[in-house]
């Protein structure tokens, strides 16, 4: 005969979904901060800020750009209360906007995309 209680074993839905949760916003949190501490620091260009991909190709700055987005708010918490730092602008947009190579930093801040 079986003496083992069967609701014993069983987690409560509440529990579950917190679980869920929990392990969904660590994934979330973890993986922003793995992409933006390893991602591309600096481009040639010496333009300030990190860059989820490769700045200097299409493919990647559509790729940075929608990083931006999915990770705006953890982007806003990290630049105003733990680095300070943000990720950088589109560098094609402000290649192609630029006179001789020089933008100013009005430019630059219009053209960020987020």
């Amino acid at each position: 005969m079986n003496d083992a209680n069967p609701s014993r074993f069983r987690i409560s839905t509440p529990a579950a979904i917190f679980a869920l949760l929990g392990l969904l916003v660590a994934s979330y949190v973890i993986s922003f901060y793995v992409i933006s501490f390893t991602g591309y620091d600096e481009t040639p260009q010496e333009l300030d800020g990190y860059y989820f991909a490769d700045p200097l190709t299409d493919a990647g700055e559509r790729r940075h750009l929608y990083f931006c987005r999915l990770y705006w708010p953890l982007i806003e918490i990290d630049a105003r209360l733990i680095t300070g730092r943000r990720p950088g602008s589109a560098v094609l947009k402000l290649l192609s906007c630029s006179d001789e190579g020089m933008v100013d930093a009005e430019t630059f801040h219009s053209v960020e995309g987020y």
